[in-house]
């Protein structure tokens, strides 16, 4: 069982440092980027891997009480990683926060600190935001991570929705100055991925629930 446990460690290390680098020099490329943005979008993702394994490794016995965390962790990394390097290339709402929201809820709430750090830095490196909208982003980020593990219970959905727009909304006014139409368009639309991002990990998780109870029941 041990040895299994470390084959399954091993595996998931490899992966992580081969698929994902890779996977983060294709996006750099489609993204529009030269040979030194891939360079260093490889280079950022290996030493980003590197920390997330290390962060990992420092609560290796009680994530192995977290259910399929590896595959949680795998999954969103895979997903979240092209979000993150679109978000900024095609004009896409930080969608890429699921991600780091999901690992938050179901693995340990640091872990999503960090991913939606690792995130954040992608997404920013391929877009023209100010310094302001940058760090706005990034507190929307650890916002939504810190809101996460309230997502495990139905009856606070409604509360955790609200506690996001208002988040949002006050991050929005403290970077601009502009209340025009257009500019509560962009408010709304703010809101709208804010509340979508929320709401789908509350459906994700509730299928992670769904998913142990049925494995639960067959043994």
């Amino acid at each position: 069982m041990e040895r299994n446990k470390q084959k399954g460690a091993k595996a998931f290390a490899i992966l992580f440092f081969i698929v994902l680098p890779v996977e983060a020099g294709l996006c750099q490329m489609f993204c529009g980027g030269g040979r030194r943005e891939i360079i260093f979008s490889v280079l950022f993702t290996v030493f980003f891997c590197g920390i997330t394994i290390f962060y990992l490794e420092r609560f290796r016995e009680w994530l192995t009480r977290r259910p399929y965390y590896r595959q949680v962790i795998f999954i969103c990394m895979g997903i979240g990683l092209p979000l993150a390097f679109f978000y900024g290339a095609y004009q896409l709402p930080p969608v890429f926060y699921l991600s780091a929201v999901l690992i938050a809820a179901l693995v340990e709430l640091g872990a999503g600190f960090l991913f939606a750090a690792g995130f954040w830095a992608l997404a920013v490196l391929n877009c023209e935001e100010s310094k302001l909208e940058a760090v706005s982003l990034l507190m929307l980020g650890l916002v939504l991570c810190l809101l996460a593990s309230f997502l495990w219970e139905k009856r606070y959905l409604f509360r955790v929705l609200v506690l996001g727009g208002i988040v949002t909304a006050i991050l929005y006014f403290l970077r601009t100055s502009v209340f025009d139409r257009e500019a509560l368009l962009i408010l709304g639309r703010e809101l709208f991925a804010t509340a979508a991002i929320q709401g789908s990990a509350a459906l994700f998780i509730h299928l992670y629930l769904t998913i142990l109870r049925r494995k639960r029941g067959n043994l």
